[in-house]
């Protein structure tokens, strides 16, 4: 059946990419909130959604599935984002507002899988019934877990989030293998920094690029929150791993 959509977008030509937050809200009540950095693009997507039943996004099957047999839909910018940067973290604010309301869609399909919380060491932490949940109690943004659960993201925060169902966890040990071996080449790398080589004649010794060496190097300091390649030899040391 064909759904009436209308929007309050400006009218504007399909280059001028209007970024923001959006709410979709049906006739019986029930809302989905998302965002976009072209907010005309993602409007038209909604619209082939429910005018012609055209579906080529996760988010548009799962809110049919959860608003059925409606007549009209209405697509509102509820606030642009000019600082693309900011745009995840502002989303997150208004979903968390709405966390506990019976008439958030987000929220009715996201709670359909536990996640799992592992360490770096891939030691489990915690199970939660949600997205939203793991967020609500790590006090961390709902984005940044759902970028990690989807590859976008590697870790947030010092934190591996993996779905808990069979699937992902056959992910999740070849994730550890791929993790281990990356933690060693880390390790060996500080080792051989802590021992007074340069990156250039670690790499050399280490087979790989001083390039790459580097970009290690960084990632490995930014885990530990550690100013500078001293400061973190000092962090290792002081816990026993080097």
């Amino acid at each position: 059946m064909k759904i009436k959509f209308t929007t309050n977008l400006p009218t504007c030509s399909w280059s001028t990419r209007l970024k923001g937050i959006y709410r979709i809200t049906s006739d019986n009540g029930k809302f989905y909130i998302g965002s976009s950095l072209h907010l005309k693009q993602r409007s038209s997507s909604w619209k082939s959604v429910f005018e012609k039943g055209k579906i080529n996004f996760n988010a548009g099957q799962n809110v049919l599935k959860e608003i059925p047999n409606i007549k009209e839909a209405y697509f509102e910018v509820i606030e642009y984002i000019t600082d693309v940067s900011k745009i995840r973290d502002k989303e997150s604010e208004y979903l968390m507002k709405h966390l506990d309301n019976p008439l958030f869609v987000n929220s009715a399909y996201v709670t359909r899988k536990a996640v799992v919380q592992y360490d770096l060491g891939y030691n489990k932490i915690a199970v939660y019934p949600s997205i939203l949940e793991t967020a609500k109690k790590n006090n961390v943004n709902p984005s940044r877990v759902q970028d990690v659960l989807t590859g976008r993201k590697k870790t947030h925060k010092g934190f591996i989030y993996r779905f808990d169902d069979v699937s992902t966890n056959i992910q999740s040990k070849k994730d550890k293998e791929i993790y281990d071996n990356k933690n060693d080449l880390r390790l060996n790398i500080v080792k051989e920094l802590a021992n007074g080589l340069e990156i250039l004649e670690l790499s050399k010794k280490l087979g790989i690029s001083k390039r790459t060496a580097t970009s290690i190097l960084r990632t490995f300091r930014q885990t530990y929150k550690a100013k500078t390649t001293y400061h973190l030899i000092a962090i290792l040391a002081k816990n026993g791993i080097v």
